[in-house]
């Protein structure tokens, strides 16, 4: 991906912000939406922070594009009883030759009220930052069953992956900075999602302004990534 082609733009409490990814030393900007739609030939990410994302498992007839996509939308809107506005995406686990296993990932886009991104030229993705985490982690490690613990712009997330693919998560916004407190949101984590801590290969943290201890790292095989730039996260985004 072409970065400096692209413009990148951070959806959090509610606000949109320009990210300078280029530029050192800058800090994000807020912009309204009509000004984004303005920048017709630019190409554009948006990337949403501060939501827990939900997950359903489905199993729906084998049909494709458009014809699934209204399926999946339908079974959300018959689940939480004619809601419209939810955000999803799916990934399929099991083609059957008359049906399809798949998961869907969504959140309630009603906190993002105020923010229209309809009518927008040349959107070229729309991401969930735990998604560009995972993304980010699985080019740089090879294991199967992990967490992922960090921190992106002072709100604090969890993420349990399987084989790659989001399990299960957790976002706190003004978290205590403390081992005491990562240990402890760790420890209720697996406990709420039924995981097993010792089954785990790996504790991936990222983002913490302290020092992890040695006995932490041991008890809980913690793997400390150093700070993420931003830039080299949206090189993830494919």
């Amino acid at each position: 991906m072409a970065l400096g082609k692209i413009d990148f733009y951070e959806i959090n409490d509610n606000k949109i912000y320009k990210l300078p990814y280029f530029k050192k030393n800058k800090s994000k900007t807020y912009v309204e939406i009509n000004n984004i739609r303005r920048r017709v030939f630019n190409k554009k990410i948006f990337i949403i922070c501060g939501e827990e994302i939900y997950i359903k498992k489905l199993n729906l007839p084998k049909v494709k594009g458009e014809i699934l996509e209204k399926l999946i939308k339908d079974e959300l809107e018959f689940y939480y009883r004619g809601r419209e506005d939810i955000i999803f995406t799916y990934l399929i686990l099991v083609e059957n030759p008359k049906n399809l296993d798949l998961v869907v990932f969504y959140i309630d886009s009603r906190r993002l009220k105020n923010i229209d991104l309809k009518n927008i030229y040349n959107v070229r993705g729309i991401y969930l930052i735990q998604f560009i985490y995972i993304k980010y982690i699985n080019k740089i490690v090879n294991f199967s069953n992990y967490l992922i613990a960090f921190v992106y712009e002072q709100n604090f997330y969890v993420i349990y992956c399987e084989h790659g693919v989001l399990k299960a998560n957790f976002f706190q916004k003004e978290f205590k900075q403390t081992e005491l407190e990562l240990k402890k949101h760790i420890l209720n984590f697996c406990s709420l999602n039924n995981i097993e801590k010792n089954s785990l290969e790996k504790i991936i943290t990222s983002g913490f302004n302290f020092k992890i201890s040695e006995d932490i790292k041991n008890e809980f095989k913690i793997m400390e990534v150093d700070f993420i730039e931003k830039a080299n996260l949206y090189k993830a985004i494919k």
